[in-house]
This record gives structure tokens, sequence and C-alpha cells, in this order.
């Protein structure tokens, strides 16, 4: 890179010789970055396929509730939510039940 530029300040090389060689290395600057551009993004992609294929892989622990009624076949009237609630773990109040219609 010193050698460029020393050369030319002693008649070496022409002056239009060392603005070519500069874009040249101005190209290759930016091709470089282009491709490590491009492998952190494939990294990226690779780490969250991993960890999206490792959660579709979890057993569920939801056992099924001695009252559950089996999902029929055609929905006529829509799906109904009737009180249903949540609590945060750690806090003991729980939300007051709500019932929802879709």
């Amino acid at each position: 890179m010193i050698f460029i530029p020393k050369s030319s300040f002693q008649g070496n090389i022409t002056l239009c010789n060392l603005v070519m060689c500069f874009g040249a290395l101005q190209q290759d600057q930016s091709f470089l970055s282009d491709i490590l551009r491009s492998l952190t993004e494939l990294y990226e992609d690779n780490l969250f396929l991993t960890i999206f294929y490792e959660f579709l892989g979890l057993e569920s622990n939801i056992g099924e509730s001695p009252n559950s009624v089996p999902v029929p076949k055609v929905i006529k009237e829509g799906i109904t939510f009737e009180r249903v609630g949540y609590c945060y773990l750690a806090q003991e109040k729980k939300s007051s039940k709500m019932s929802t219609c879709i």
C-alpha cells in the first residue's frame, strides 16, 4: 500500500496509474465488506433456524384436563373463551376472569 504513492512520487508510476490502483483497492475493499456481511447474515440465519428447530422439538408439559371437550371438525359458530384468566409467576393476584367470542 505504501509502495504505490512512493513509486508515484518517484515518477515510476503515472498519476493515472495511481488513480487506477486506488480505485481497484476501493473496489476490493467493498467486495470484501460485502462478503463479510453476507457471511454474517448467513450465520444469523443459521442461528435462528437452530433455535427455531430446537423450539419445535420441545415436548409439551401440559396434560389433558379431565373436563376437556374435543374440537369439532367443522366450526359453525366461532370460538368462545369463557372465564379465562392469567397470573404472573411472581404475583399471587390473578387477573379478572373474562370471556370473549371470535
